[in-house]
């Protein structure tokens, strides 16, 4: 007698091309009889199902998943139903695991609907899957049909008392949830539309208050989503406390935010009184206590919420929060209670998991600076994109500590990685000017001078540089253009009437000289070199007279200026 139960893979799909492949790749070895419903695809989602040997169904979509997915019901003939989405896919070992068990319900089980787990990856290139429960698997029935029109399910069936319910401990990983795919799909947008209707329908809906208050905070609509996390709050049962906990952690959350960290506290104790010591829980609680900086607690909740996740025999929700979010709250803590060296270290080992957490990045970064260890800051820092102000700040400061080391080539390193990131354009042409100049490369900084200029009309030092720049090639002419521009456009700043007085100075014309020296000083009329050189030009005008008023006066502003003393007892002997 042949007990191997036979299964049918449900899916509803529409412009699906992208990820059906892998996901019936995954499920060919594993499904009887594929299943595909398509809602109205314009590209080869349909030649992809057929290509393997899926059935396919068409449905006129009508805003409601739950009569889409039902199609797909109506269409299989296996012993069990199974269902899947294009952005899902089945590993290996889950595959065998409920193959298993479902031979030992064929065999003599009473198990007739089964949940599964569903990892969702929420952040492409890192750790951050959201673990959920979710029921996948049932004999093949018509009393077990879907209902709602999103987040649509057969609970209901459950909670009828017909059918007897289990977990299998197997999962499957969704990537719909990855921001790129919500963008692209539109899905917050097409979700939000359908919830509210069936909230307009049933108001006091646990299920989608719970789903309304998820969409609003991932929205970015606090308020909103407070109000619906509140009211689901108000119609929990001691028999979902899985669901419960969720609320709490993201009420706690959204309160946190709004920096109504009392009113956060109230809702994790709500949970803590219950004796639940889940992880998202008590992570939530760590990060108000680093709000309310008691970072020795915080420190304390972090380890804590590492602990519950390991000792969990079935982890649920965030399990990211366990893990790399968690070490991120240590490191954070251990910063904030300077301890430097150890928040660089499980920084560093945090990014090892999860290297696109930009948060860890940040606090490696504030380590590295406490700790002066410039040259690690510089490959921390070139390690990514500086996709964030604050890593412009921290690479702003760097530059200014290897400027004082003379490390010319690792401040170009730094501002070629603020390039690329188009973190202020123009100042970061301008410390690459100043790096080809010190490298003697006057073509290169000439190029990343005028850029800067063409950024920023007025960008006085680049102005200056540039024209000085000319002067030192000489190209005399084309620096005092340079200047004048810059004297035209920011006709305020002092300094680029004593660059041009000096080069005029150079080129003997003393007259011209003392009058661009007098326009500065009349800008900055405590600037001691000003008062030297324009001595100087009036020396050389033999106006001895006005010379040794000039040089008086730079004494007077700077008592140990020796070059003004010096001169002027020259015209005191001559006279």
């Amino acid at each position: 007698m042949n007990t191997q139960p036979t299964i049918s893979v449900c899916m509803i799909v529409r412009n699906e091309e992208e990820f059906l492949p892998e996901c019936l790749e995954s499920i060919k070895d594993f499904a009887d009889e594929i299943v595909v419903v398509d809602t109205g695809s314009t590209d080869r989602t349909i030649s992809i199902a057929e290509s393997y040997g899926a059935k396919i169904g068409h449905f006129e979509w009508n805003d409601s998943f739950s009569d889409a997915r039902n199609k797909s019901l109506d269409l299989a003939t296996s012993d069990w139903v199974f269902i899947m989405d294009a952005d899902e896919r089945i590993l290996n070992e889950s595959k065998h695991t409920i193959k298993h068990v479902l031979q030992q319900e064929t065999i003599g089980g009473n198990v007739d609907i089964f949940s599964i787990y569903q990892n969702s990856r929420l952040k492409d290139g890192q750790s951050d899957f959201y673990k959920s429960s979710t029921i996948r698997l049932w004999r093949n029935t018509p009393e077990i049909r879907y209902k709602g029109r999103v987040h649509e399910s057969v609970q209901h069936a459950l909670e009828s008392g017909l059918f007897n319910g289990a977990t299998i401990d197997a999962s499957i990983e969704h990537k719909g949830y990855l921001s790129e795919v919500v963008q692209q799909r539109h899905k917050e947008d097409r979700n939000s539309k359908l919830m509210q209707i069936e909230l307009d329908e049933n108001p006091d809906s646990l299920h989608y208050l719970f789903h309304m208050g998820r969409q609003y905070q991932a929205d970015g609509k606090p308020e909103e989503a407070i109000a619906a996390f509140e009211k689901a709050l108000g119609l929990v049962s001691p028999d979902v406390r899985f669901i419960e906990v969720q609320i709490c952690s993201s009420l706690a959350t959204l309160y946190g935010m709004n920096d109504d960290v009392d009113k956060a506290l109230e809702i994790i104790d709500r949970v803590e009184s219950y004796d639940i010591k889940h992880p998202e829980i008590i992570y939530t609680k760590g990060r108000m206590m680093i709000m309310l900086h008691n970072y020795t607690e915080a420190l304390n909740c972090f380890h804590k919420a590492k602990e519950a996740a390991s000792s969990m025999p079935v982890n649920w929700g965030d399990l990211s929060v366990g893990e790399y979010k968690a070490d991120w709250g240590i490191s954070a803590a251990l910063a904030a209670l300077e301890r430097f060296d150890e928040a660089a270290m499980v920084a560093r080992q945090t990014l090892d998991k999860a290297p696109d957490h930009y948060p860890t990045r940040l606090i490696l970064l504030a380590a590295y600076q406490a700790l002066e260890q410039w040259d690690n800051l510089r490959d921390c820092l070139l390690e990514v994109p500086c996709s964030d102000l604050r890593y412009d700040q921290f690479a702003r400061h760097l530059i200014s500590v290897y400027e004082s080391q003379g490390k010319v080539s690792d401040i170009k390193k730094i501002g070629l990685y603020l390039l690329e990131s188009d973190c202020d354009p123009a100042n970061t042409h301008f410390i690459l000017g100043v790096c080809a100049e010190e490298e003697n490369d006057a073509l290169l900084a000439e190029k990343y001078y005028k850029r800067a200029i063409e950024l920023e009309p007025n960008y006085v030092e680049a102005y200056n540089n540039l024209g000085l720049l000319y002067v030192e090639n000489g190209c005399v002419s084309d620096g005092l253009d340079v200047l004048s521009d810059c004297i035209q456009n920011c006709p305020d700043y002092p300094h680029t009437y004593f660059n041009m007085g000096d080069v005029l100075y150079k080129i003997e014309q003393y007259s011209v000289a003392a009058n661009t020296y007098q326009a500065g000083l009349l800008r900055c009329p405590d600037h001691a070199p000003g008062y030297f050189t324009l001595g100087n030009c009036y020396y050389q005008m033999s106006a001895f007279d006005a010379a040794t008023m000039a040089y008086k006066q730079a004494i007077t502003l700077n008592p140990n200026y020796q070059e003004a003393k010096n001169n002027l007892t020259l015209i005191e002997k001559a006279a």
